[in-house]
């Protein structure tokens, strides 16, 4: 049995969603997902920000959250920053 990435449930709930709109059930387990991953990138983010400041915020931000929709681990992730 595969084990399903985020990115690939967030596309199976918002099928799931149809014409519910914003306030679907679907859509809210959809949304949950995506700020717990949020959440969880900008942790990763400011455990590697080492008093430094980093050059593009947004861009580290954004490829630590599209690493963590795609299942990477945070070890891999952190690997590729330091």
């Amino acid at each position: 049995m595969n084990k399903k990435t985020p990115r690939q449930k967030i596309n199976e709930l918002s099928i799931l969603n149809g014409t519910e709109g914003f306030y679907g059930k679907h859509n809210q387990f959809s949304i949950l997902i995506k700020s717990r991953l949020y959440t969880q990138a900008t942790k990763i983010m400011n455990s590697l920000n080492q008093g430094f400041l980093w050059s593009n915020e947004r861009l580290v931000h954004s490829t630590i959250y599209d690493n963590l929709l795609d299942s990477v681990s945070v070890k891999d992730i952190k690997l590729k920053f330091i």
